[in-house]
């Protein structure tokens, strides 16, 4: 079935990593990604960037990164 629906829609892939800096560097990570405002990521165009739960950039060829800093300790996710 899942063959089936990726021959329909695509394949979907994900990864999740994370970072671990040091604690004093927590607060300038944070303030670096509420303020980013790059034209673009990695060589692809920023289409959005959503700040809801994290910073999320909606790249233009569809894909799209999270970015979540814990609020406990020093991590910073990527999805």
């Amino acid at each position: 079935l899942t063959d089936e629906v990726f021959a329909t829609v695509g394949r979907h892939e994900d990864a999740r990593a994370e970072i671990h800096p040091p604690q004093e560097r927590m607060h300038t990570i944070i303030s670096a990604l509420q303020s980013f405002r790059a034209p673009e990521f990695a060589g692809v165009a920023v289409a959005t960037v959503t700040r809801k739960d994290g910073t999320l950039l909606n790249l233009a060829d569809g894909s799209w990164l999270l970015l979540r800093p814990s609020g406990t300790e020093p991590t910073v996710r990527l999805y």
